[in-house]
């Protein structure tokens, strides 16, 4: 997980530095947050082929096992009825379809959350840097925590308070050192990196809702697995970005290929001119796929509150000064993380038997 986010990370914001042609003559940077948020889509629709080659192994092992615990005596007359043994699978069959249509429409709802999510931490990664990207991404535990103790009620104790102060102390140093780095080219820079500062922990919040509706599906109902609902969130987020999304950005005015907020055919037009932005993407498609996949597994195990960060220099991204303070921050993260989950034990900080 932690490999896959990071390639996806890098991947992405390379994508976004790449300049190419698109309709127009000029170059121009692949400023399109909304078309990777359907390539990112299109990554998690990947997983229903897992799924499916998952499920379908998992009846014929299903099947070995029901023929090896029957009596020898009772072997033959399975043999002599099994016409009727094959009618009464292909029924079972068509009822666990019956059953996965009509619960597709669970994913409806976190999918349209990862929408939102994805689309609004891309804009925020186009106005930071990668690093300070990977690590704001840290503030999803505050959330998705919070979220916990109201719908789970799940309790908070003194690690859990600590750990997620320390996040916070290192969520602001990360913050400040960005700020200052921007200061000493112009104000534009500093209004851009604190936009997107913003946007990606308000990204983050969005998606601490989608992966606590993903905890309560994935702990409650039993047919419905990681690889499952990734590959359901995908193909329902095709759906909502090409009938819904790219629509609207499309007529929404902008500076994007004439008038538009965002041309997702400018967007294929500048893949096909630019070879290394088309691999940027193509690679960004696989990863999300991995990514999703293993994220999904640890929440299914542990829960979405725990949650691994990674820092990673982005496409071209100077070291100064301030980037001691960032490393800090970042170190803080991962602290307050090992606190939060409970990994590092102090005895003063240890929930004390009330008996």
């Amino acid at each position: 997980m932690l490999i896959s986010g990071t390639v996806n990370t890098i991947t992405k914001k390379a994508a976004f530095e790449s300049r190419a042609k698109g309709l127009s003559d000029s170059k121009h940077k692949f400023s399109k947050p909304f078309f990777l948020s359907l390539i990112m889509f299109m990554g998690e629709t990947l997983c229903i082929f897992f799924y499916l080659r998952q499920k379908r192994k998992n009846k014929r092992i299903a099947k070995y096992e029901i023929l090896d615990s029957k009596e020898p005596e009772k072997e033959e007359k399975l043999l002599i009825n099994e016409p009727e043994k094959i009618k009464k699978e292909n029924l079972q069959d068509n009822i666990v379809m019956k059953d996965t249509r009509s619960k597709f429409w669970l994913f409806f709802l976190p999918s349209l959350c990862d929408v939102g999510g994805t689309t609004i931490a891309g804009v925020g990664l186009m106005l930071t840097t990668a690093s300070v990207f990977q690590i704001l991404r840290g503030s999803i535990i505050i959330f998705t925590a919070l979220l916990a103790f109201i719908f789970f009620k799940r309790k908070f104790h003194k690690y859990h308070i600590v750990g997620i102060i320390v996040i916070i102390i290192g969520l602001i140093c990360v913050g400040i050192s960005s700020i200052k780095q921007e200061e000493k080219s112009n104000s534009t820079n500093v209004k851009r990196t604190v936009y997107g500062i913003i946007f990606v922990v308000l990204s983050q919040l969005v998606s601490a809702i989608q992966f606590t509706i993903e905890e309560f599906f994935l702990k409650s109902k039993s047919d419905v697995t990681p690889l499952r609902t990734v590959g359901s969130e995908g193909v329902w987020g095709i759906l909502e970005m090409v009938l819904l999304a790219l629509p609207i950005v499309y007529f929404i005015p902008g500076s994007d290929s004439g008038d538009h907020y965002e041309n997702s055919l400018d967007s294929v037009v500048m893949m096909g001119q630019n070879a290394l932005l088309l691999f940027f993407v193509l690679f960004y498609w696989i990863s999300i796929a991995f990514y999703n996949a293993f994220s999904l597994s640890f929440a299914k195990q542990l829960s979405s509150s725990c949650s691994l960060e990674s820092w990673s220099s982005s496409f071209g991204e100077k070291l100064t000064l301030w980037s001691l303070l960032q490393a800090f921050g970042f170190l803080m993260v991962i602290l307050g993380t090992i606190l939060h989950n409970h990994l590092w034990k102090i005895p003063f900080l240890e929930p004390h038997d009330s008996n």
